[in-house]
């Protein structure tokens, strides 16, 4: 076995809980927020004046999975928080899409 597959073998088994271990994961929520706002803003809107609106719901929406997730279930694993924070984003920015910016427009 490779040093690297032991490495993400320990780190996909590896529960957080400790509070070092919070901090990669804070910077895995921001930067899947960001993506999921930018990627979201290319595939559901073309409207430039939209993006940082849709960037910062994506944003919001993913930090907020994460931590509501974290808080259900502290002893989770790093891969499966930063995957259900990023679903909670994905239908939160197609939620917004449909339903709430067409309300403001």
């Amino acid at each position: 076995m490779s040093p690297f597959s032991a490495m993400l073998a320990q780190s996909v088994s590896t529960p957080v809980t400790t509070p070092t271990a919070l901090s990669p994961m804070i910077i895995t929520w921001i930067g899947l927020g960001l993506a999921i706002g930018f990627v979201g803003n290319s595939l559901l809107s073309r409207d430039v004046k939209a993006s940082p609106a849709n960037i910062l719901v994506g944003l919001m929406a993913t930090i907020a999975g994460g931590i509501i997730f974290r808080l259900i279930n502290p002893n989770a694993m790093f891969l499966l928080n930063a995957g259900v924070a990023a679903i909670v984003g994905v239908v939160v920015l197609v939620v917004y899409h449909k339903f709430v910016r067409p309300a403001l427009a």
